[in-house]
């Protein structure tokens, strides 16, 4: 059985060669399938394409230097951090991340966990 989770570019990718190739199992189509149906393979795609969101926007903008720190980022930090706020489960931790994020980036430092 497979987990039910969001589909990051790279699964995505992986999961196409794997069908080029011939190489997909039958439960391998369900499990995208699945994943379609719920709305888990389309979940992270503003994360892959590196979108800031309105309201991370606005955070930034709030502090001096923010915004242009954060996004001088690397593609990598951006989507950790990106993917770290997404998945947040609640508004009020979301919330949290956001003004985290702005904090950390108007101080010039990473949000932690990610390593240059």
């Amino acid at each position: 059985p497979r987990r039910t989770q969001h589909w990051a570019k790279s699964y995505k990718d992986r999961a196409a060669k794997l069908e080029a190739e011939g190489r997909m199992h039958e439960s391998g189509r369900a499990a995208i399938e699945r994943s379609k149906d719920s709305g888990l393979w389309t979940f992270m795609d503003e994360v892959d394409a590196l979108v800031t969101p309105k309201d991370l926007q606005v955070e930034l903008e709030k502090r001096e230097g923010a915004a242009a720190f954060f996004h001088a980022l690397s593609d990598s930090a951006k989507r950790f951090t990106l993917r770290w706020i997404k998945l947040a489960k609640t508004d009020a931790t979301r919330k949290k991340r956001l003004i985290e994020t702005a904090k950390r980036s108007a101080a010039g430092e990473f949000v932690k966990g990610v390593r240059m």
